[in-house]
């Protein structure tokens, strides 16, 4: 069972999730992020918003995605 932080606002973009992560580092196409129970790759073409890099805070993620990677 995931322990990330995971909430549903119904002022969230469709099909979005709000999780509490770190990033750990980032490229042209995707942002490292730990979740606590996971570190994952995430595509940033499925976030609206994340951390700087060393900072921590809400990911603005696709919920299709946080499920196929078992973060909720």
């Amino acid at each position: 069972m995931p322990l990330a932080a995971f909430t549903m606002i119904s002022n969230l973009p469709r099909n979005m999730v709000e999780l509490f992560g770190t990033v750990l580092g980032q490229s042209q196409m995707a942002v490292k992020i730990d979740f606590g129970d996971s570190i994952i790759w995430c595509p940033k073409s499925l976030m609206e918003d994340w951390p700087d890099v060393g900072e921590s805070g809400d990911v603005l993620i696709k919920e299709w995605f946080a499920e196929k990677e078992e973060l909720i």
